[in-house]
């Protein structure tokens, strides 16, 4: 009969600590951005597609726009930052660097522009390269403006473009979310 009530009490002590673990992980997950089960179907087959592991930024999906100057297949806003993440995922079946985004790419070379030549490895990638400009006007109510642009042959060309407004912040935003794609190996 002792057995049974210390069975029942450590039953009982186990569900009161696995209550508290499900409770504290809700609350660490409230806010946060969406996993990778959360995104899109479209999505989710670009990335399979490209044969790429996507790590979700802390940020809220937010609708797609129409727009002449960036392609984008799902976008990220930090409203609270006045920051937003857009990302273009473009399979490819040959050797061929795809052609749709040279509009930004474009831009980001005639305006105030520093480009980095990153090291592709760290993301699995044939080629890495990374653009920070300023718009001359505001563009979608932002000044400043960021694109990496990773490729793997024969897998996908991946075009993140970062848009913020305030210069103390962005680079590190940036920063914090270089790496949320790359390439399987």
């Amino acid at each position: 009969m002792k057995a049974k009530k210390n069975i029942v009490l450590i039953l009982i002590i186990c569900c009161i600590i696995c209550s508290a673990f499900a409770h504290k992980v809700a609350a660490l997950n409230n806010g946060r951005a969406e996993t990778v089960v959360d995104i899109p179907e479209g999505f989710k087959e670009l990335l399979e597609r490209g044969q790429l592991t996507f790590k979700a930024p802390v940020m809220k999906i937010t609708e797609i726009k129409e727009d002449p100057l960036m392609k984008y297949d799902i976008a990220y806003l930090d409203e609270a930052n006045g920051f937003e993440i857009r990302i273009n995922i473009v399979p490819l079946d040959s050797n061929n660097t795809y052609k749709e985004n040279l509009d930004i790419l474009s831009l980001a070379k005639e305006g105030s522009y520093e480009a980095i030549d990153l090291k592709h490895l760290m993301f699995n990638a044939d080629k890495a390269g990374l653009g920070e400009f300023l718009f001359e006007k505001n563009y979608d109510g932002y000044k400043k403006g960021c694109v990496l642009f990773i490729h793997k042959n024969k897998h996908a060309s991946v075009y993140v473009f970062y848009l913020g407004n305030d210069s103390e912040k962005f680079s590190g935003m940036v920063m914090d979310n270089l790496f949320i794609l790359k390439f399987n190996e």
